[in-house]
């Protein structure tokens, strides 16, 4: 799953990690981080971070989590994190490439609408 976001400043260490939340036993698995992202910089106030987490192949409950940590003696904060639902569709035949693209946009954009809409 690609995960696009914009930010108005370019930050040095951000990453992306996720989990499988279970709610049967109360317990949030970790199931990857990604490397150090490097924005995309569209102007000096419009900054593009894109990451891919997953796969994901069950259904259900998802969380992200997209971190910063500012330096060495600090511990790393939490920007923004969020949770979903996942209902995978597979083909019928497993050697099918046939997967459902889908695709989801949100956004806290009062301004810039342009911008949003470029990407």
């Amino acid at each position: 799953m690609l995960v696009v976001w914009e930010a108005n400043c370019a930050l040095k260490d951000v990453r992306i990690r996720w989990y499988e939340n279970r709610p049967s036993d109360g317990i949030s698995v970790l199931l990857g981080t990604s490397n150090i992202l490097v924005p995309l910089k569209l102007d000096d106030y419009h900054h593009v971070y894109k990451a891919i987490i997953g796969p994901f192949e069950s259904i259900s409950n998802y969380e992200y989590e997209i971190i910063h940590k500012e330096n060495e003696r600090k511990p790393e904060a939490i920007i923004v994190s969020n949770s979903f639902q996942f209902f995978p569709v597979l083909p019928n035949d497993s050697n099918s490439s046939a997967y459902p693209i889908k695709i989801v946009a949100f956004s806290d954009n009062q301004f810039g609408l342009t911008v949003f809409n470029r990407l």
